[in-house]
């Protein structure tokens, strides 16, 4: 499967921690999101939710912690 760069808008904060953060939690971030969009490809947008739920413990099955993911949204 190919990759292709997209372009999305972000609030200042979190534009700005993604651009600040090492290249190891960009490519972490660029992986969730990768997932987010696959995920809701498959679902409705009525079910987007649930979709986030499950990612959310796909996310934390992975290693993903709440401090982990504070930590790549808020390294400046």
């Amino acid at each position: 499967m190919g990759m292709h760069t997209i372009s999305i808008q972000l609030n200042d904060t979190a534009a700005e921690a993604y651009r600040l953060a090492p290249v190891e939690k960009r490519e972490w971030l660029q992986m969730l999101v990768n997932l987010l969009l696959q995920e809701f490809a498959r679902y409705s947008p009525g079910s987007l939710l649930t979709s986030m739920d499950e990612m959310s413990r796909e996310a934390q099955a992975n290693g993903l912690t709440p401090e982990i993911l504070a930590s790549l949204l808020d390294d400046e």
